[in-house]
């Protein structure tokens, strides 16, 4: 039986490469972030005008240039990322301030860190993974690079269902009060792992602030924007042919009578603090 599944398996998996392969050629396969990369339409604007963008005050600091610098803006990266089991798949990362006039567009991503030191466990030797949301995008002569506001993992909810199915919760990450609100760091596209796809923790935010309670925006005080929960969308159906804010949400957790359940939402893929 198992046999047959592997083959099945393996089957599904060529099938489903050969599949984004025709379609990546139909479209020009082109890939901005590994292939020739062009300036030509990408708007300048300088360090100081970008740092207006939700908790980029420090830009200056975190990028080291002046703030009359003029830098090549992008609203998007289009790269192969690769999952957990190796995977290659096509990923478009986002970045836009306004998204079509409708509010920003902030994509999570998991990335590595230059110098962190590896987890080893029963499975071996594996890299650590970080996770943040990508606050602006910047293309430099070398390499296209992500400004990211970093979040960390905290304990999971047992009574949520996504927590219940492992997976990972978090908050934003709080920096010594001498480094600013948010913790930013500079990561280059040869470090980003993947796209994620976070949602926001529903149940504590209702058992907090009561169930008509909706998410803190960008522009909310930063002692609102801290207090917020994710959680990691595992569950979420990536396909880069497939626009996120067109595909919603359906895992909108809400207590009632102690205990969790899943329901229909409509919050929008695009931002954790839309």
């Amino acid at each position: 039986m198992l046999p047959r599944i592997t083959r099945l398996d393996a089957n599904a998996i060529r099938m489903d490469q050969i599949r984004r392969a025709r379609r990546s050629a139909a479209r020009g396969g082109k890939l901005t972030a590994q292939s020739m990369r062009s300036l030509r339409g990408e708007p300048l604007m300088t360090v100081v005008a970008s740092s207006v963008r939700p908790g980029l005050a420090r830009l200056e600091a975190v990028i080291d240039l002046h703030p009359s610098t003029r830098l090549h803006v992008l609203g998007r990266v289009i790269f192969i990322a690769k999952l957990e089991d190796g995977t290659p798949m096509r990923q478009t990362l986002r970045a836009y301030s306004s998204y079509r006039r409708k509010g920003p567009w902030f994509d999570v991503v998991v990335y590595t860190v230059e110098g962190d030191a590896p987890i080893v466990d029963n499975d071996g030797v594996k890299p650590r993974w970080r996770y943040g949301e990508v606050r602006d995008l910047f293309r430099y002569d070398e390499e296209d690079v992500a400004v990211v506001c970093g979040l960390e993992e905290v304990e999971a909810d047992d009574f949520c269902p996504l927590g219940e199915r492992q997976c990972k919760r978090f908050k934003w990450s709080v920096p010594d009060p001498s480094a600013g609100n948010w913790q930013l760091r500079v990561v280059p596209m040869s470090r980003v792992r993947r796209v994620t796809h976070a949602v926001p923790d529903f149940a504590e935010l209702s058992d907090r602030l009561g169930m008509r309670a909706l998410p803190a925006r960008y522009s909310a005080p930063v002692s609102e924007q801290r207090a917020m929960r994710f959680y990691e969308n595992t569950f979420f159906a990536w396909d880069w042919l497939i626009e996120p804010s067109l595909l919603v949400c359906a895992f909108l957790v809400v207590r009632s009578h102690g205990r969790a359940e899943l329901s229909g939402s409509s919050y929008s893929a695009r931002a954790l603090g839309q």
